[in-house]
This record gives structure tokens, sequence and C-alpha cells, in this order.
């Protein structure tokens, strides 16, 4: 989930770095569930498993049966879908064109809009704002929303994630309450540790390289303050929040520029530089924006690692 967030933040922040620009996002809900995979994948398991040529021809074509515009863009992950539209000095007739094409292709397909749970997200930075034309599915208009909850993270308008900090925090305070039960039933230190990774940790680093790298420093004393209070419960250290948050961002460098077909390959750059010991320096530092906003909306971004050398 966090790779289809962070390719959503990037190409709409690197869209945003130019001037007279904004981005609108329609979050697509269907009534019945679009179940969203990759079709030279699925090709390849039906083809071992006897479908002849025409017929898997024809699964592909069905599938890949969306063409889209240059500036616009469409993330898919299971069920979810976003069409996100990179307006430049205020043309919207490719955007309006591609979700048009969509209608028209989910009618042809049997697949029904939910327009009570489709929304609409304009970000827009610039001083001079216009007025935004609203969007209409078969002459239902689409809400317009401030924030929206996309692939479990709060998403609001400005890019901001005081929201989601404080939804994250809603759910582990929560669970800070059968933490304190468990302690008073005298469960040992190792178990208490075990629940908190799989209940609280786990929330609290869900999607974490996407967001965390924008948090205010008001938003990640907040997150720090569940950590050291499951501290306090346990007994032991924990992790901070800012640690769960390099070692995710680590992981997720070495995935990206290991894996060429990773949405994120190409705007990663890989510095390598040897050491005296046996080890040498990996320096990963991904695309660089004009303004704060891009360079620190999301991770990884110039992470250092060491490997070993005889890897």
């Amino acid at each position: 989930m966090d790779d289809a967030i962070t390719t959503s933040l990037h190409l709409s922040l690197t869209h945003l770095d130019n001037k007279d620009t904004y981005v609108r996002m329609l979050f697509i809900d269907f009534i019945s569930a679009f179940n969203t995979i990759i079709p030279q994948h699925l090709i390849v398991k039906l083809s071992l498993q006897g479908l002849n040529t025409p017929l898997c021809n024809w699964i592909l074509d069905f599938l890949g049966d969306l063409t889209i515009h240059s500036s616009n863009h469409i993330i898919k992950f299971a069920d979810d879908m976003t069409v996100m539209g990179l307006i430049s000095k205020n043309d919207e007739s490719a955007y309006r064109e591609e979700v048009q094409c969509l209608t028209t292709w989910c009618r042809a397909n049997n697949l029904s809009l939910n327009i009570d749970k489709t929304k609409k997200m304009v970000v827009d930075f610039r001083r001079a704002q216009s007025d935004h034309s609203p969007l209409f599915f078969d002459r239902s208009p689409v809400e317009i929303v401030k924030s929206t909850k996309f692939l479990g993270v709060q998403l609001a308008e400005n890019f901001t994630w005081s929201l989601n900090t404080t939804s994250i925090t809603e759910k582990a305070q929560q669970r800070l309450y059968f933490l304190r039960r468990l302690r008073k039933a005298h469960l040992p230190p190792p178990i208490l540790t075990m629940f908190y990774r799989g209940t609280m940790e786990s929330v609290l680093s869900s999607c974490i390289t996407a967001w965390f790298g924008n948090c205010t420093v008001s938003d990640r004393k907040t997150l720090q303050r569940i950590v050291r209070t499951a501290e306090k419960i346990i007994g032991r250290s924990l992790p901070s929040i800012t640690d769960m948050y390099t070692t995710r961002c680590i992981r997720k460098a070495n995935n990206i520029v290991n894996d060429p077909l990773h949405p994120s390959h190409t705007h990663t750059h890989t510095h390598t530089h040897p050491s005296h010991t046996h080890t040498h320096t990996h320096t990963y530092s991904s695309s660089s924006c004009r303004l704060e906003r891009g360079t620190e909306a999301f991770g990884p971004h110039n992470q250092t690692v060491e490997e070993d050398e005889e890897r």
C-alpha cells in the first residue's frame, strides 16, 4: 500500500513543483468488487493451467483496455482505484476526457460506480486559485472533499499529516488498554512485547515511509508518546517512531533499487562508496524537488546503507 501512496505523492508533488499547476484526485469506489491484478502475471498463470492462447489474449485485452493521456495517471491497488489528473494552466480537457472514458469502460464491462462513496480532492498550492468546476458521473455530481482515507491513510488536500496522526493515535491508544490488562494479568515482558509489535507497532508504522517524513515536530512527539507509554507498561525499551521510519526506509530503498519493475526505480539513484573495511556504503537519493514539501514528503530519500563486501 505504501508504494501506491508514495507513487501518488511523488506524481503530485513533482507536478506541483512547476508553476501554474494543480492536481485533481478522483477516488473511485465500485459497488461490486473490482479486483485489480497485474495482467501479464495472470496470463502466465492461466497459460500454465492450460488455457488456450486466444482466450488468454482476450483476457489480457479486457484488463488492458484502459488507455490514458500522459498527464493522467491511474493508481490501482486491489479493488481501490484513483484517477489523477496533473493539470497545467487550468487545462482539464485531458482529465475530463479520461473520466468520461472510464465511465464508458465501466458501463461496457458491467462495473457500477458507487457515486456516494466516490470522492474528488483538488490539490492546489497556487496563491491565486480559480474556482474548480464540478465533476459528474452520469449526471450525478462527485462530492469534493478536503481529506479522505486513501489505502488506510488519511490524505489531506494540503498534504499535511495531522489528521492521519490523530487517526493513528486514537487506534494505538485503544490498544494500550489491552496492553495494560495483559500486564495486570502478570504476563511476562516477552509476551507483552509480542502483543505490542502485533497490535500497536503495526498501526504506528503502517505506510510510514509515505507520510512520516513530512510530519510536524508536534505530530512526531504525539506518536512517540504512545511508544514511551508502551515502554513503561512493558518495562522494556522499544524502537522509537523515528527508528521505525528509518529502518523501513532503508528496507524500502533496497527493494526499489533491486527491483527494476518498481514504479519508483527510475526516480532513485544509487551511489556506491568503497571503504577500507569489508563493507561497501550505498547512498540512495530520490529525485529532487524545488520546494521543501516535495523533498520531505515521502521516503526513502538520501538513505545510506552499509553492506558486507562478500554479499
